[in-house]
């Protein structure tokens, strides 16, 4: 049906337009002008003193008790929280490529895309149970783990904190990681079940078949799997074979060779393949 068609069409613009419903990350304390001015009042005499510096109170007199200690909040830096509308730009970009070639290769997709929009796309995710969905092991296992670890790229490369951080055993590592799980794991839950997603581009589950909880598990998790393996060969193998050699192409060849998630991640954001946010490029010495 037209309608349909057309309604198809807006959903998937809808989410290709993601700086529409985009947001950034604020200062806890940002949009609270009174309470920014009361702040900064109190700070003022403590930033800039006049008169005698006051004496420290006697110990065991209370006014340590009483007197309030102001210490200045660090104002937020433009940049430095999650970057949501290029991370969400990037991903629905990554989004319109699968949908696109589920589209041109499964003709079963492009048949359910005659029906009803709504009813099919709620009968489709109804019809999620079980583990299994009917696909390869390779696609469960290999394909969908190799889906997360581009979300969980996406999620790293937009998030300022830890986009320069290679493979080590610290906090700050693996709590980058832990984000970039949650990351794929909303990414994912979308692909399968969203507004535009399985369930609503082609109705996989409409009759029971095809749709189960191995993707919704396996493709967050394995996909982070992934991404840490691909950290430990950039920096134990790439950075090694670096040092070895100057020649550009080779060193490009073996970031992306070694990294494909991570290259992938890369033309997402209209990077080159072998792009890294630790280091220089590869005609660097």
């Amino acid at each position: 049906m037209r309608w349909h068609r057309l309604l198809y069409g807006y959903c998937s613009l809808l989410l290709l337009a993601s700086p529409i419903w985009a947001h950034r990350e604020s200062h806890p304390l940002a949009g609270s002008d009174e309470l920014g001015g009361q702040q900064r009042s109190q700070l003022r005499p403590l930033q800039e003193p006049s008169g005698p510096p006051a004496t420290p109170p006697e110990e065991g007199d209370g006014s340590a008790f009483i007197r309030p200690v102001i210490r200045p909040q660090p104002e937020s830096q433009p940049g430095q929280g999650f970057q949501w509308e290029p991370a969400l730009r990037q991903a629905s970009f990554f989004l319109g490529i699968m949908h696109a070639w589920r589209i041109a290769t499964e003709p079963g997709t492009r048949a359910e895309l005659r029906g009803p929009f709504f009813r099919d796309y709620i009968a489709a995710v109804k019809g999620l149970h079980g583990w299994g969905d009917g696909d390869p092991f390779i696609v469960n296992y290999v394909g969908h783990p190799f889906q997360g670890a581009v979300h969980g790229y996406i999620q790293i490369q937009n998030d300022p904190r830890y986009s320069r951080l290679e493979f080590s055993n610290t906090r700050a590592y693996w709590t980058s990681r832990l984000r970039a799980l949650a990351f794929a794991a909303m990414a994912s839950t979308q692909f399968e079940l969203g507004p535009v997603s399985e369930a609503s581009i082609g109705n996989v589950g409409k009759n029971g078949i095809g749709a189960g909880a191995v993707d919704l598990v396996v493709t967050p998790i394995g996909g982070v799997g992934v991404l840490v393996l691909e950290d430990v060969l950039d920096r134990y193998v790439v950075r090694r074979v670096e040092r070895w050699t100057t020649q550009p192409v080779l060193r490009a060849i073996v970031r992306g060779a070694l990294n494909p998630n991570r290259a992938f991640a890369n033309l997402m954001r209209k990077r080159v393949l072998w792009h890294r946010d630790s280091r220089p490029g590869v005609l660097e010495p």
